[in-house]
């Protein structure tokens, strides 16, 4: 029963489908792979050695009263001998073979038990590894988002200088917008992003006669075509990381 749980358990995940973390997916395939040679090959043979285990207790119960009786009389009686030693020697056989079923199912059992500890040690090393990937300190994810703070950073620090211009903004205007894309998971599913962003900074500001106020503006242009591909990349990943968290 333990190992049809674990089995059921393996069978039942959703499919691991993350292009940057191929070894996870293929650790589960492998996985899925064994616990379905288990169910369709070695699961019957167990139920089968089972059930001729029930049916030899039934033939060994039927036999009991006449292998007693004629145990009375094997030493006066020489049918009666004969007769017992046959009956003794079907049960001895059926005992034999199912003893010899029981230990070659042993062995694949036992075989089948390591080779499920070692997918499932496999399979936690590398869900371990990918959970690190996305979630940990050098993570896909949290690189991501420290790389987006610090450019939003930027951005609000050049906001700043150009605010605190006031002849330029008088003659200028800071339009903001908001960017939407489409991101695609491996299943095909759709997801729409949207964020809020600078849209235009007008020509005044852009060609500004003070230099800081221009370069400002440049060095904020810079970042907004920084900020979106990086936007759209943590997008993605995290699509793909809730395909099996």
């Amino acid at each position: 029963p333990l190992i049809q749980a674990y089995g059921l358990i393996i069978l039942q995940q959703p499919d691991i489908k993350v292009n940057a973390m191929s070894s996870l997916t293929n650790h589960q395939k492998f996985a899925k792979a064994n616990v379905r040679e288990w169910v369709d090959e070695y699961n019957p043979k167990l139920i089968d050695l089972n059930q001729e285990m029930m049916r030899y207790s039934t033939r060994f119960n039927s036999y009991y009263s006449k292998l007693y009786e004629l145990a009375g009389n094997v030493n006066e009686d020489q049918q009666a001998k004969t007769d017992f030693m046959s009956a003794y020697g079907k049960l001895q056989l059926q005992v034999q073979s199912i003893q010899e079923s029981m230990e070659q199912d042993l062995l694949e059992l036992n075989r089948f038990k390591t080779v499920l500890d070692k997918d499932s040690n496999n399979l936690s090393i590398k869900a371990d590894e990918a959970i690190k990937t996305l979630q940990g300190s050098s993570g896909d994810i949290v690189k991501l988002r420290e790389d987006i703070k610090r450019i939003q950073g930027g951005i609000q620090a050049e906001l700043t200088t150009i605010l605190n211009r006031p002849q330029e903004i008088i003659k200028g205007s800071i339009n903001i917008g908001k960017q939407v894309f489409t991101i695609t998971n491996q299943t095909a599913q759709t997801k729409t992003i949207d964020f809020v962003s600078i849209g235009t900074l007008s020509n005044e500001i852009v060609n500004a006669a003070d230099s800081q106020t221009r370069e400002a503006a440049l060095r904020i242009q810079q970042k907004q075509k920084e900020l979106l591909p990086l936007i759209q990349k943590l997008s993605q990943t995290e699509a793909e990381a809730t395909q099996f968290t």
